[in-house]
């Protein structure tokens, strides 16, 4: 009998290593489930799209109105304070979204046309 020297050849299918261990493969039931911080960045993506959609909804204040509460601490009127010249930071935040997403989604739009030609 021959022998498999020692090093497990040939008993399991090599693993990969580096970068493409990460990488998640396609099993019987399609794209193998996320787990851990993979699922963290998804949420985070959707909470950012969605602020992002639905801005003028959800936001508390105008983004830019300026009023006398300057440098609020949090509170229930302002869940992040406020700014220098009194505007809400939870405001900001979301229309700042509205920004980001666009930005990312031309980067994606510009990579794909330079990418497919």
């Amino acid at each position: 009998m021959a022998s498999e020297g020692g090093n497990g050849e040939g008993l399991l299918a090599p693993q990969p290593a580096g970068l493409a261990a990460g990488i998640p493969r396609l099993g019987r039931r399609g794209l193998v489930s996320l787990r851990g911080a993979p699922k963290l960045s998804l949420l985070f993506l959707l909470l950012a799209l969605i602020c992002a959609i639905f801005a003028e909804s959800i936001s508390p204040h105008n983004p830019i109105e300026v009023t006398t509460d300057i440098l609020e601490a949090p509170s229930r009127a302002h869940w992040l304070g406020t700014d220098m010249q009194g505007r809400d930071a939870l405001t900001r935040v979301i229309y700042g979204a509205q920004i980001s997403v666009m930005v990312a989604l031309s980067a994606v739009a510009l990579a794909a046309a330079v990418g497919t030609v």
